[in-house]
């Protein structure tokens, strides 16, 4: 789960001499955090993941309980919840930036632990409703966590940190209803309530005990720069003096942009891969029970289950045995390729399956790829996105998510009424259109700190600026868009012996 160099075993980087950063420390805390914290994210993942999966499979028997049609109220519940998450993470992740990770991580506990414990005593539709949109409200530790890992994780290292918060999150899913179900048999719905309030206070200390704030001390309200590693990020070298950064024109224009505009690329990109497990997860019991069992709901439910644990092993294995091997031997792009290409193709074979065998056989491939896929656009949002904006570029990616989740069932409903196959070939175009938007993204972002810094350059007509004022105006420009660690480690290196030759400056 975290490679020995996070415990100091590895290699002494002469980046703890540079920036101010003096000391026999064996590396830097703002680029490796120990490994308590780092295991400390999985665990808030997997038990904020328990406490949801308590409540979720009977929230239908409370709202059939309470009379009315349980199934639009039910759809109304999802569709509010829904609403309410797309209209607060950008708000909590913005809130993360400004007052630290931490902070809005422990706010999102108290929060869920109210909005269960309200849940569970609920004895009216309303009051069903008002909890359901404050569990909306404060679902934020899953972006939260990612938020954390990137703030923690070096960017060569982060594809499989991040790719292993849905471990977590299967985890987490697998039990969690075995323990909802054994409450609900001691004490029903409210028993429910009590517990998932009670994981949730558990997890509140997990924060506050184990997780130290991730975001540098040069973001936080009254830190100033009283933490010297926090030099060593781009953000706090933005926080400095003029006169040691350079001149003014690189300080204008995109380098002024907490949001740069190629995230809204990938945002656009999560309309249409949020929607997918959602859509399955509707559609396919109806699709397997009329397509290969004649209307037969239980054989239909019985292989839609043997699908539902194909995914749930692939879920485990890809992520911690496959995808850090996978990607480091064919690349960050032909894992895109890769990703999407198999997703496509089950969907399509799930189309034109005419055994249920063959229908298995795709949804494990589907599962394959989707896994490819998973920390894909977390990643390249952590390489556009600026260190001290990650908390508002999740947050509105989150948001995204959650509108094509409320928006695309519908528009999907009307295609499955017209021929029960169009639904996956329509996913299949979804799935080859993300495919071509995080290709050009990842592409646009694969060329390193020497393309981005040559693109921000010819930009802002500041080359000869550049060069002829300050080095430390290349090392700005250099941390603002290097993407590569080793990149930043020379960077700071030389700005810790600003005599170097202009040679020198111009190599980083």
């Amino acid at each position: 789960w975290v490679e020995p160099r996070f415990l100091g075993l590895g290699r002494r980087d002469s980046l703890a001499h540079a920036g101010g950063m003096g000391g026999t420390c064996s590396r830097p805390r703002a680029q490796y955090s120990n490994c308590t914290s780092l295991l400390a994210v999985y665990l808030v993942v997997y038990l904020d993941f328990v406490q949801l999966s308590f409540v979720f499979p009977h929230l239908a028997a409370l709202v059939e309980s309470l009379g009315g049609d349980a199934a639009q109220r039910c759809a109304l519940l999802s569709a509010v919840m829904s609403a309410v998450e797309a209209f607060t993470m950008p708000l909590l992740g913005a809130l993360s930036d400004r007052y630290g990770r931490r902070a809005a991580m422990m706010v999102c506990q108290l929060g869920n632990g109210a909005a269960q414990l309200l849940l569970g005593f609920s004895t009216s539709f309303p009051q069903v409703v008002v909890a359901r949109m404050a569990s909306g409200m404060f679902a934020g530790t899953w972006m939260m966590a990612n938020t954390f890992l990137a703030d923690m994780v070096p960017t060569e290292d982060r594809p499989g940190y991040l790719t292993k918060i849905n471990v977590a999150l299967g985890l987490g899913l697998a039990t969690g209803p075995l323990g909802g179900s054994w409450l609900h048999d001691c004490g029903g719905i409210r028993l429910i309530g009590v517990g998932a309030a009670c994981v949730c206070a558990l997890n509140f200390c997990v924060v506050a005990c184990f997780l130290r704030e991730s975001l540098r001390s040069a973001h936080l309200p009254g830190q100033g720069q009283r933490d010297p590693d926090a030099l060593s990020q781009a953000s706090a070298w933005r926080q400095r003096e003029p006169e040691a950064v350079g001149p003014q024109p690189l300080r204008s224009g995109c380098l002024a942009r907490r949001v740069p505009p190629v995230l809204w690329l990938l945002f656009l990109a999560n309309l249409f891969n949020s929607p997918l497990s959602m859509l399955l997860d509707t559609f396919v019991p109806l699709y397997l029970t009329h397509r290969f069992f004649h209307g037969d709901a239980a054989e239909g439910s019985r292989m839609f289950s043997r699908c539902v644990a194909c995914t749930g092993a692939c879920l485990l294995a890809i992520p911690l045995l496959i995808y850090e091997r996978f990607q480091r031997c064919a690349g960050f792009d032909a894992t895109i390729v890769i990703g999407t290409g198999i997703m496509a193709a089950s969907l399509v074979g799930k189309a034109v399956a005419v055994e249920p065998s063959q229908f298995l056989v795709c949804s494990v491939l589907f599962s394959v790829g989707f896994q490819l896929l998973g920390p894909v656009i977390p990643v390249l949002i952590t390489r556009v996105s600026p260190p001290e904006a990650f908390g508002r570029s999740f947050g509105i990616f989150m948001s995204f998510g959650q509108v094509a989740r409320v928006v695309l069932p519908s528009a999907f409903s009307a295609l499955y009424s017209l021929a029960p196959p169009l639904l996956f070939l329509g996913m299949a175009l979804m799935v080859a259109c993300e495919a071509t938007l995080l290709l050009a993204i990842a592409r646009a972002t694969a060329g390193g700190a020497s393309g981005s810094l040559r693109a921000l350059c010819e930009g802002e007509r500041c080359v000869g600026a550049a060069v002829g004022s300050a080095p430390d105006a290349l090392v700005e420009a250099t941390l603002q868009f290097g993407s590569g660690y080793d990149l930043k480690v020379q960077a700071a290196q030389f700005a810790a012996t600003p005599e170097a030759p202009l040679s020198r400056a111009s190599s980083v």
